[in-house]
């Protein structure tokens, strides 16, 4: 089983919770036998980096230049 794992980026950077939560999202994987994949929406410095927390997929929606908004979120998620 795959898990996602959602990656906040501030002003393009992660956040150290981001990085937390793709290395536990690894280890949950791995427990189950899957994979650990990243999501990254927005701009972001190297988002190939979260491999060394364990991503071993990244997914990376660079074009979008809005704020959060949720429905927005939800849409490009499913």
């Amino acid at each position: 089983m795959s898990i996602v794992v959602y990656t906040e980026s501030d002003q393009g950077r992660f956040k150290k919770a981001a990085f937390e939560a793709v290395h536990y999202g690894h280890l949950t994987a791995q427990s189950l036998g899957g994979a650990c994949i990243a999501l990254v929406i927005g701009a972001a410095d190297a988002p190939e980096s979260l491999g060394i927390y364990g991503a071993s997929k990244v997914i990376h929606i660079a074009n979008y230049e809005g704020g959060f908004e949720s429905a927005a979120y939800a849409q490009i998620t499913s």
